[in-house]
């Protein structure tokens, strides 16, 4: 299997990773689980044999290289490294994705991936999909009002903790006005 590994990905692991993200809904790099996931699979090689189902290994490989990567990212942001002081590629792909502010990033994927899975399953199906609303009610089995909050939700996490404070004191501020 180590060979295999070597002369490129005859076991379709990086597709294998990629289905796994997809259905998980989660902000990880793709190329940082891939290699993640190729390790997993070379430290059990081993104890590989005839009789292992590839498949669910390969897959198992995958559902702990994500949990790995998720706690690796929730430990840099306990021990404090909250904002990477500088671009960090592991997380440019969100930046590439929505816009945000490199140095927050990571944050936002921490957030966002903590999320329940069916509000980073709305803010696929919208964003990552381009989904409209009924064609996510569906898929989300919610109606209008839950699939809102929902995204909500999942923006939320991805936005500056900052920056939504501000906008909620503005709104507070603009309907106090327009009440007095």
């Amino acid at each position: 299997m180590l060979s295999a590994l070597e002369s490129g990905d005859p076991l379709r692991i990086y597709e294998r990773t990629r289905k796994l993200l997809r259905a998980n809904c989660l902000l990880l790099d793709l190329d940082r689980l891939f290699e993640r996931t190729c390790l997993r699979v070379a430290v059990l090689r081993p104890s590989i044999d005839e009789g292992t189902n590839l498949d669910e290994l390969l897959t198992t490989c995958g559902k702990l290289a994500i949990r790995d990567l998720m706690l690796e990212d929730l430990r840099e942001g306990a021990e404090g490294n909250v904002e990477l002081e500088e671009w960090d590629p592991r997380y440019g792909f969100l930046t590439d994705l929505i816009g945000i502010d490199p140095v927050k990033a990571r944050k936002a994927c921490v957030d966002f991936n903590c999320q329940p899975l069916e509000n980073r399953k709305a803010f696929f199906l919208c964003c990552m999909e381009g989904l409209n609303v009924p064609q996510i009610m569906g898929r989300a089995d919610c109606d209008k009002a839950t699939l809102r909050i929902r995204c909500l939700r999942a923006f939320e996490a991805l936005l500056d903790r900052e920056l939504v404070n501000s906008i909620d004191a503005i709104l507070k501020r603009q309907r106090s006005q327009g009440d007095a």
